[in-house]
């Protein structure tokens, strides 16, 4: 019986592969499960350390290095980082849509994505199943400033105070 693909849209690079999604791909890969794990895009601030894979990647292509068997990780690239402003999430959405495109054989896959600016091209796939999967630590959750620090440091001081 084969079971049913899974591509795991991550909110990390596949190395170290030391976080939740990392066992969450392995485990699947391991159960049969075929799992395309994409990365975390790399963005123009990794253009010295990845050189002329640059221009591949900045055109759309993802560089697929295998990990495990049934386990494909897909590296990609966007020119910013999809959190960091609207023109930055369309720019990542366009290039990972094109992606799970390539990759989303039909309607028995399921897409997980990792992070919220992930959702309109995951939610746009013609996999089966699309799930968002949001764990995240304490400094992502808060709310206040752009990057809710006030109210996670108020959050700290609370829990400190008897």
């Amino acid at each position: 019986m084969t079971r049913p693909p899974l591509v795991l849209c991550a909110k990390s690079p596949w190395n170290p592969p030391i976080r939740r999604e990392h066992a969450f791909a392995r485990e699947a890969a391991l159960h049969g499960h075929t799992v395309d794990f994409v990365e975390q895009p790399a963005d123009i601030r990794a253009l010295a350390r990845i050189g002329r894979r640059w221009l591949r990647l900045a055109g759309g292509g993802a560089e697929p290095a295998t990990a495990v068997d049934n386990l494909a990780v897909w590296g990609r690239f966007a020119p910013a980082p999809g959190h960091r402003g609207t023109l930055a999430a369309l720019a990542d959405n366009a290039l990972l849509a094109h992606l799970l495109r390539c990759l989303v054989a039909g309607p028995d896959a399921t897409v997980v994505a990792n992070a919220p600016w992930q959702w309109p091209a995951v939610a746009r796939s013609h996999a089966g199943r699309r799930v968002f999967d949001c764990a995240t630590t304490g400094q992502r959750c808060c709310h206040g400033g752009n990057d809710g620090s006030a109210s996670c440091a108020g959050r700290s001081r609370q829990r400190q105070t008897p």
